[in-house]
């Protein structure tokens, strides 16, 4: 069962220092969108205008608790570590981990189709989105709602309702995306 029953839950602001950080290292390395995606194993069918860069993935969709970091990972960690700690601090876990840790990237005039994640591995896990490139064209469906996340705070987002993206931008949408759960229990 899904951790978080509602529609979009807003979790605060995230540290703009280290958001512009990221960014910036993501900007310096667009190069890896397209070396990555090919490599990426989310290959599904809604991600036909998506790209995105997996720095950790689970190894088992049916078990999200079993996940493996990929070699970016060891580069990355430094930027990605400090936000994550902080986006997360208020569930208070005892034992938190990450399931999953990614950036998508959704080319302008991008469509995710609307879905409903299936993998017992997305059953648990809160899931996580902290924009780092948005724009108020760009637009997240639950169900028949549609919300704009702004860059500058973290939200968590119920992928086990109906759910989707519209990119009616001219620019590039960059999340970084997580799944986090207790591990604890």
């Amino acid at each position: 069962m899904c951790f978080f029953n509602g529609h979009i839950n807003e979790l605060g602001n995230v540290n703009e220092k280290k958001l512009k950080k990221l960014a910036k290292k993501v900007l310096s390395h667009a190069h890896l969108w397209d070396e990555e995606d090919k490599k990426k194993p989310n290959k599904f069918e809604c991600f036909k205008t998506t790209r995105h860069i997996i720095f950790q993935y689970p190894v088992d969709l049916s078990d999200h608790t079993k996940s493996k970091y990929l070699p970016l990972w060891k580069d990355w960690k430094s930027l990605l570590k400090p936000i994550i700690n902080e986006v997360t601090r208020s569930y208070n876990f005892k034992q938190g981990k990450t399931a999953r840790i990614m950036l998508a990237n959704i080319m302008p005039g991008g469509v995710i189709g609307k879905h409903i994640d299936q993998n017992a591995s997305a059953d648990v896990p809160h899931k996580i989105h902290v924009p780092l490139q948005t724009d108020k064209l760009a637009k997240f469906y639950e169900e028949d709602s549609s919300y704009y996340l702004e860059y500058g705070y973290a939200y968590e987002v119920n992928n086990k309702i109906l759910h989707g993206v519209k990119n009616e931008s001219n620019n590039e949408r960059i999340h970084l995306i997580f799944d986090y759960y207790e591990a604890g229990k």
